[in-house]
């Protein structure tokens, strides 16, 4: 005869998630985790390494990835975060329980402030960022054109006013050459000017008799005939 006080007795669930849980998972799985601490040692002890392993990988991907370090030492700290990870979640169910909190804690203010942050990071990373260049960019490019334009125009001002102050300068330093050439020139044509004048071949000393005269036309024809004879 079985006494049924022997046999064992499924524990009631007492909350929702039991329910569901004892609905859902196989038995094993619901007794392993609503079971106590000290049942299951070793398999909860490789559930908690994995379980930490992933949380670790996750948050240092989370928190770190947008840290400027170099690959030696990003891989260093990554590692050293996941192995601490790991250790905390094979050993300390406080820990567990920690990480299990950030996720619901991040749709409050403070899980709203952190994404609002790392939004601000991706727009300045991105867009802003993108912007700022271009205005340095453009301001670069005006700078530099606004230089060659006043380089440019020094040269073109030098191109056209050489030949000009080259020929003023030669005028400046050939001025006596012209002085003496005007001279020349002018003696070469006294004897042609004299002769339109009335004056070629007789001294204006000679000219007593003419000058005598009362009348301008006496004097024109006195002029004629000394130029005939």
């Amino acid at each position: 005869m079985v006494i049924l006080s022997d046999l064992p007795r499924l524990k009631t669930p007492q909350s929702t998630l039991e329910r569901f849980s004892r609905w859902v998972l196989p038995t094993f799985g619901h007794r392993f985790l609503f079971s106590q601490p000290q049942e299951f040692p070793v398999a909860r002890f490789f559930m908690g390494a994995l379980f930490g392993a992933v949380s670790g990988a996750g948050l240092f991907l989370g928190l770190f990835h947008n840290v400027p370090m170099n690959s030696v030492n990003r891989l260093l700290a990554g590692y050293a975060f996941v192995a601490v990870c790991i250790l905390g979640g094979a050993f300390s169910s406080q820990f567990r329980c920690s990480v299990l909190l950030m996720f619901p804690s991040i749709l409050g203010s403070r899980g709203r402030a952190y994404l609002m942050l790392f939004v601000v990071y991706g727009l300045y990373s991105g867009p802003i960022s993108n912007i700022h260049r271009n205005v340095q960019d453009v301001s670069f490019s005006m700078g530099c054109n606004i230089e060659l334009q006043i380089k440019h125009s020094k040269v073109m001002w030098k191109v056209v006013m050489d030949p000009f102050m080259q020929v003023m300068q030669n005028i400046v330093e050939d001025n006596k050459e012209f002085t003496k050439e005007a001279s020349s020139v002018s003696r070469k044509f006294q004897s042609i000017r004299d002769e339109v004048m009335g004056q070629y071949g007789y001294d204006t000393l000679e000219q007593g008799p003419v000058t005598a005269k009362n009348s301008t036309q006496e004097l024109y024809a006195a002029k004629t005939l000394m130029r005939c004879d």
